[in-house]
């Protein structure tokens, strides 16, 4: 898939052109053709070892699902397809351009199969000579176990994304040279960031999962915990140096080492059939409805200490801060961390912290739900439903300020959204359904 009567461009740094995929001599993919991974097993085996026993083993493998060949925007926003204009005043008390005198006319972009390409424009491309697509592989063994009124199971489950892609800075230099270390600079006279699409390692995913489940007459329990580990780079490495790659590896900034939920739904003891008030008014006004909770707690995300880039003089490179000592954490909104622990690295290197080696604050929440429905026919149903969310009205902060250089480093005070109505505080919500 690519744009009308053309494909995508791709960037060539030698040259400093870009090349339009399908126009002239240069083909339709632009050469980018390895590994399109066809084959894609998957496996699954269940035995029951008893009747109130079952394994279960599966194993699968799939393509990665990242859009091949920049179907997503990725790649498809660059020169000269994209034109940027900023039209500016004369002073600060004037304005621009009236609607009167139109905007200025825009050069249509000439789209000859190579096109020169400005030092200065961004470029996201791909390299045809590296790029592989990736692919991933997950497998899980879980055991299952009936008791009664309870199903209990705890399985090992675990993935390995084999070539992620990651976007891969191309103009990158090397400690301490600056700008006219930057390898495009030096080859073209190009300063700005150019990126390539290309792969970077493994990242892998281990977890124990286990989960609790009680079905009664007017009651579902159901209770899970997971112990996992997720390991691997960041979609856009903060260390863009090929030599210090594996600076860029460390726990997925989604990972969460504990994780624990639950939720209940029950229906209240009202109404007819049920222990109270089962004729009546009260029965009409009582019965019926059904009461829900979930509860969910988690540890914190991963996070990392940084510092100014400035000491490192590497363009497109990220500094991290110097670990002094073993970092401890106070569990304060307003110092996550003893900031003694951290210092700024001196110049020509990159500091001691590793990426994501720390921990922001955790989340307890729960939610309440409250339901009722009314028949008035076999045609027409009416759903009442209340929510409560974040019942304890208890803020969840988000991870801290990482720059050792700022003034709030290791402050908290930010508030994470969850996705839930409202913004972290307590809120009620109420529906009314028709259904028919």
């Amino acid at each position: 898939m690519g744009r009308k009567d053309t494909g995508l461009e791709i960037y060539d740094p030698k040259t400093a052109t870009t090349s339009i995929c399908g126009l002239g001599s240069v083909p339709g993919d632009c050469g980018v053709t390895r590994d399109k991974q066809r084959l894609v097993p998957r496996l699954g085996v269940a035995y029951r070892a008893t009747d109130s026993t079952v394994v279960r083993a599966g194993y699968a493998q799939v393509t990665n699902p990242v859009a091949f060949l920049g179907q997503t925007l990725s790649s498809r926003e660059n020169f000269p397809y994209l034109f940027s204009q900023i039209i500016l005043p004369p002073n600060s008390l004037s304005y621009a351009i009236t609607l009167r005198q139109g905007l200025p006319s825009v050069t249509p972009p000439n789209l000859s199969s190579t096109i020169p390409v400005p030092g200065y424009a961004y470029i996201k491309t791909y390299n045809p000579t590296e790029y592989t697509r990736g692919y991933m592989q997950t497998w899980n063994f879980t055991v299952e176990q009936r008791v009664k009124s309870w199903l209990a199971s705890a399985g090992y489950v675990a993935s390995r994304f084999i070539d992620p892609q990651n976007d891969l800075e191309m103009n990158w230099a090397p400690i301490n040279t600056g700008t006219a270390g930057q390898i495009l600079n030096q080859l073209t006279g190009r300063t700005a960031s150019t990126l390539y699409l290309g792969t970077l390692g493994t990242n892998t995913y281990d977890a124990l999962q286990s989960r609790l489940q009680g079905r009664f007459t007017s009651l579902q329990l159901n209770f899970t915990y997971t112990f996992a580990k997720a390991m691997g780079y960041a979609i856009t490495p903060a260390v863009a140096i090929p030599q210090y790659y594996h600076l860029n590896r460390g726990p997925q900034s989604t990972d969460m080492t504990h994780m624990f939920s639950s939720s209940a739904v029950t229906e209240l003891p009202f109404g007819k059939g049920k222990r109270w008030a089962q004729s009546g008014v009260t029965s009409k006004l009582a019965g019926g409805w059904q009461f829900s909770t979930v509860i969910t707690a988690h540890t914190g995300t991963p996070f990392t200490a940084t510092s100014s880039s400035a000491s490192l003089n590497s363009p497109n490179s990220t500094q991290f801060a110097d670990c002094l000592s073993t970092p401890q954490k106070l569990n304060d909104i307003y110092g996550w961390y003893a900031k003694s622990a951290f210092g700024v690295p001196s110049a020509g290197r990159f500091g001691t912290c590793g990426t994501n080696s720390l921990r922001g604050p955790g989340l307890v929440n729960a939610d309440l739900g409250l339901e009722r429905k009314v028949n008035f026919s076999e045609k027409y149903q009416l759903t009442f439903r209340a929510e409560m969310f974040n019942l304890a009205n208890t803020p969840h902060h988000s991870n801290p300020v990482g720059n050792v250089t700022s003034g709030t480093f290791m402050q908290a005070l930010g508030i994470v959204s969850t996705g839930r109505e409202g913004i972290e505080q307590r809120a009620l919500r109420f529906g009314l359904r028709l259904g028919f």
